[in-house]
């Protein structure tokens, strides 16, 4: 499925299209997979709280993901996508963030990681309330002080995501980029900067 996105990106920061106002992402609501999970109603409710002017970044871990190579956890992409659907209908966003789990060593693992974040991508594809993905902390940390350029770990992710999920933008933690000499770099990007 694919619609016109509703957000974009100008200088690192995130924009309504309809109204072109600045969504503040330092003041980031942030909750994970398994909270959500436990108590699908109270988590869709708290994002409600907080309102649509206030985004959320939901973490979601590879090993929740992945039951075995190629082989994911339905039940609770289904469950999450059905959060999604709740927060969607009271105007609210959030942009997902992956995490390896400190697992990506090398490509192979890399290869399995992206992936699964794929399919979970492709688990959730009809939820206008995600904006996009985050790059994982894991993939900017193989790219230290190299850029994101073609070659790129952090490059890859975007590349893999966008094959079938063009609206989606991407967002960058601030302090990873800082702690792994990427400073220089992010100006030259779209990526949208967060602070944790």
């Amino acid at each position: 499925m694919k619609f016109d996105p509703l957000f974009k990106s100008e200088k690192n920061q995130l924009f309504r299209i309809s109204d072109n106002t600045k969504i503040n992402t330092e003041n980031v609501r942030f909750t994970d997979l398994p909270d959500i999970m436990e108590d699908r109603a109270a988590a869709a409710s708290a994002a409600v709280k907080a309102g649509n002017a206030r985004l959320t970044g939901i973490t979601v871990s590879w090993n929740l993901i992945s039951v075995s190579d190629g082989n994911y956890n339905e039940e609770l992409l289904a469950s999450f996508r059905e959060y999604l659907k709740i927060i969607e209908a009271a105007g609210c966003s959030a942009f997902i963030i992956p995490s390896a789990d400190g697992q990506v060593l090398n490509s192979d693992s890399a290869d399995l990681f992206i992936k699964a974040m794929v399919h979970t991508a492709r688990r959730i594809k009809d939820c206008t309330s995600v904006i996009g993905f985050a790059l994982p902390p894991e993939l900017i940390a193989n790219d230290t002080g190299a850029g994101f350029d073609g070659y790129s770990w952090c490059s890859w992710f975007v590349d893999e995501m966008s094959v079938k999920h063009s609206h989606y933008l991407y967002f960058a933690d601030f302090g990873e980029i800082h702690n792994n000499e990427l400073n220089a770099e992010i100006s030259k990007t779209s990526l949208i900067l967060y602070k944790m």
